[in-house]
């Protein structure tokens, strides 16, 4: 097979993978609890599992921002997957430092919120589709009803329309408000600083050496 053919069954591949990835990993775990009272074991087993990869992925793409919000010197590049797969190893350096990847690592975090949001509001529907009366509606909370709820939680409104009633729906709701508050207090506060800081230079000694040769250089020139 020639490269030529290798470049285009992989651009037409990378787009369908990426969609399954997506289907199995947002949509699967809705639609195996959409009939708790219908759908067998292993399904609800099989959504859950899903739901856990979405919640590691998640873990994932937040430590590579933190990583790029505070420079942190490490060898590991994954947080999960590096005891499973055998990362590349590096020297102990920071990631790079430019206003491209500031940009980026920005529109990241903001993803990251984003389905940390919709993970909870997922797992609300499973709540409700165990315990009917987890939630004031007194039902299986839908799709819409559920990141309608995850969102006002995590922005702390709070209209009272959907309340929890059930002990494990409070704590639920507890534990997403201290982490939608650990986004807006240690990564959204950073983000202003973030962008405006100025990138350190790469070869910092190097530059000193050479302005010292250069000052050395022009005294002896004057000199003569």
């Amino acid at each position: 097979m020639s490269t030529y053919m290798k470049k285009k069954l992989a651009f037409i591949a990378l787009p369908i993978l990426l969609c399954l990835s997506l289907f199995y990993l947002f949509v699967v775990p809705v639609i195996a609890i959409l009939n708790p009272e219908e759908a067998p074991i292993f399904g609800i087993a099989f959504g859950l599992f899903m739901l856990a990869q979405l919640v590691m992925l998640n873990l994932e793409i937040g430590y590579v921002v933190i990583k790029s919000f505070y420079q942190l010197k490490t060898d590991r590049d994954s947080l999960f997957f590096g005891s499973v797969f055998r990362y590349r190893t590096r020297k102990n350096e920071p990631l790079p430092d430019y206003p491209v990847m500031r940009i980026g690592t920005v529109l990241v975090c903001f993803i990251c919120y984003l389905i940390t949001i919709y993970v909870f509001a997922v797992g609300y529907m499973y709540l409700s589709g165990f315990d009917a009366n987890s939630f004031s509606t007194g039902s299986q909370l839908t799709l819409i009803d559920s990141i309608y709820f995850s969102l006002v939680t995590a922005t702390t409104v709070g209209y009272g329309d959907i309340h929890p009633i059930s002990a494990s729906a409070k704590i639920m709701v507890m534990f997403e408000i201290v982490i939608a508050l650990m986004y807006v207090v240690v990564m959204f506060s950073s983000i202003s600083n973030f962008l405006k800081k100025e990138p350190k230079p790469k070869h910092k000694e190097k530059d000193t050496l050479s302005k010292l040769r250069g000052y050395r250089l022009k005294k002896h020139l004057t000199k003569q």
